[in-house]
């Protein structure tokens, strides 16, 4: 879902632009309502992910910054949000044009080696299991993808594409994924471990590792830097959504937030604590059961 910023600031008589200094495509301009100085067009309002963010004070929540800008009461804007949102269409067309129907591992791709256990179980993750319940791969020496942990991405029981976790730490690419143009499906169009959620609620964390550790009933953005396909899937669920990106990183927190509120009709809880992909096992026990998952 998206919002018609234009259409509410006009409506209320605030002033904006979509041109000069501070404007890029895609944005609307506002004189900042929450900070202060020099008067200029230093608030915006993505259009399309419909968050804001101001050029001296930062991200805020996109009703606090309506509701000084238009003197409604809180409670009111909410309300007009959903007055003023419009339909998301997600890219089926793209994905239907893909010629690719079946997805090719890298170079070197089978059982997990005794290197790539190693290396999960420094990450206290039991290789077995995961191989089990996730299917994971690895990869030797040779390749654009050596010395990787491949985790095959499923939608609908079927292999769509994958994404490569350096076991070495000397990578510059820590993650790397399947090309774009190899893909059934482009993986930020899913979240991964969807297809294994059959809980009331769902648990929304950043990687792959996340998802692994707590387990079945959570999926994951494959980073914070999410996609308008995956916030129309996750408006989808029917449950309760929570959001744990890592409490540690500042920029993790205010993408849960913008996630939170792009999920308008969704119910959603921000956890603000931790990094799911090192909880212990008791505490991941006890998250699952106080989340249902």
């Amino acid at each position: 879902m998206s919002i018609d910023i234009q259409k509410i600031l006009e409506d209320f008589g605030v002033s904006y632009t979509t041109s000069g200094k501070h404007s890029r495509p895609g944005w609307v301009q506002i004189e900042c309502p929450l900070c202060s100085g020099n008067p200029g067009w230093h608030g915006g309002f993505n259009v399309e992910r419909a968050y804001y963010n101001c050029w001296r004070c930062g991200w805020h929540p996109i009703d606090e910054v309506l509701h000084a800008a238009t003197n409604q009461e809180i409670h009111q804007i909410k309300k007009l949000i959903k007055s003023y949102q419009t339909d998301w269409v997600e890219e089926e067309d793209e994905e239907r044009k893909r010629t690719v129907h079946k997805i090719e591992f890298p170079t070197g791709t089978g059982p997990l080696q005794e290197s790539h256990k190693k290396y999960l179980e420094g990450r206290k993750l039991d290789p077995d299991h995961l191989e089990r319940e996730w299917q994971i791969l690895g990869t030797g020496p040779l390749g654009d993808y050596k010395f990787r942990i491949i985790a095959p991405i499923y939608h609908q029981d079927k292999i769509v594409s994958y994404q490569g976790r350096d076991i070495t730490g000397r990578s510059n690419l820590p993650y790397k994924a399947c090309p774009k143009h190899l893909e059934v499906i482009h993986h930020k169009h899913l979240i991964y471990g969807m297809d294994k959620v059959r809980s009331e609620n769902l648990l929304i964390v950043e990687g792959v590792f996340d998802v692994w550790n707590v387990g079945p009933g959570t999926g994951a953005t494959f980073g914070i830097d999410f996609t308008r396909e995956q916030v129309a899937k996750l408006a989808k669920f029917q449950g309760t959504i929570f959001i744990m990106y890592d409490a540690e990183e500042e920029k993790a927190q205010e993408k849960a937030e913008e996630l939170s509120w792009q999920l308008f009709d969704s119910d959603t809880i921000i956890l603000d604590y931790g990094d799911p992909g090192e909880l212990s096992k008791e505490e991941v026990i006890t998250l699952r059961k106080d989340l249902k998952i």
